[in-house]
């Protein structure tokens, strides 16, 4: 009997004791609650007080806003900057329009009778291929690169004529113009490209390596003209199966004579059984008012040196030349 009123007393004083630990528990958070209430209360007053400052100081102030303004705004851009320097797609974007538009230049120049722009174009393009490749760099790497760096709607490679009706197939029937540029002028450009190599297996039977090549490259960048154009080259021919001996010079002319004929057969228009004249079915030709032909043989040896010859012969043609594309 004892124990049970023991147990039950023990039990009053837990209930007792709970009751009491609730009503202070809801009093602390009460307080908490008025206290978080009244700091966010403060802080509130405090950032309009610090923003009515600032409005104020900026109307006391104006040209010192102003100037802050210019300052963030600089800011913002070099960090922009500093981020598009550091980002390589950005740069390989820049660098290609930057490369479109001095191709477009160079291009605008060349179709008006001006080749200078084009020449050192052509020249930047070949110093980014390596030493190695002067062993293998031919007419046709050149014909290739030169077709890179002309718009492609306005070039037209390997211009097909008929040269002579008279002959067959294989005996001098057709010719072929390396470039035709379509523009403000008709340009015809001929390519002869002519290897260290045979200029080199000319002077002696010495094995010249790729620096070595590299470095008669610098040499010939720099050396008079007229020493240069009697320089030997020594060339294999596929059709005699020998090799030969010219100079640079009987290549160069050569060249301007042969770009000369090419013209004159292009001026006439298209080609029929009976005549001569333009036979490619990527040229359409129609009668127009006169326009005029220009021409160029560019000579290149090696990397680093580019001759050029321009055709003195004026030339105008009644057709004009549209590319099909």
């Amino acid at each position: 009997m004892i124990a049970k009123y023991r147990t039950l007393g023990t039990k009053l004083l837990t209930d007792q004791s709970s009751q009491v630990d609730h009503k202070k528990i809801k009093s602390i958070k009460k307080n908490d609650d008025d206290n978080t209430s009244n700091l966010l209360i403060e802080l509130k007053e405090k950032q309009n007080q610090n923003e009515d400052h600032y409005l104020s100081k900026q109307n006391e102030n104006p040209e010192t806003s102003k100037v802050n303004h210019k300052k963030i705004n600089k800011n913002i851009k070099r960090n922009n900057e500093e981020v598009t320097a550091d980002d390589p797609f950005i740069n390989l974007k820049k660098r290609q329009r930057q490369n479109e538009d001095y191709i477009g230049l160079a291009y605008k120049d060349l179709v008006s009778g001006n080749i200078i722009s084009f020449i050192k174009l052509l020249k930047e393009t070949l110093l980014t291929r390596s030493r190695r490749s002067l062993y293998s760099a031919n007419e046709s790497v050149l014909q290739v690169t030169i077709e890179l760096l002309l718009p492609s709607k306005y070039r037209v490679p390997e211009l097909c004529l008929i040269m002579n009706t008279a002959v067959n197939k294989g005996n001098g029937k057709f010719g072929f113009l390396d470039v035709f540029v379509l523009g403000e002028c008709y340009t015809n450009i001929e390519l002869k490209y002519i290897p260290l190599t045979g200029l080199v297996s000319n002077t002696d039977g010495k094995y010249f390596d790729a620096n070595e090549l590299g470095e008669l490259d610098k040499v010939i960048e720099i050396e008079d003209e007229d020493i240069l154009l009697r320089r030997q080259y020594r060339y294999f021919d596929k059709k005699t199966n020998k090799y030969f001996r010219t100079t640079i010079n009987d290549i160069l002319n050569n060249g301007a004579k042969q770009l000369e004929r090419y013209m004159r057969i292009i001026a006439k228009g298209q080609a029929n059984k009976y005549s001569t004249g333009v036979c490619d079915e990527r040229i359409k030709i129609i009668n127009s008012n006169p326009n005029k032909l220009i021409g160029f043989v560019i000579v290149v040896i090696g990397f680093r040196r580019i001759i050029w010859r321009s055709v003195d012969e004026k030339l105008t043609t009644n057709y004009r030349y549209i590319k099909i594309n």
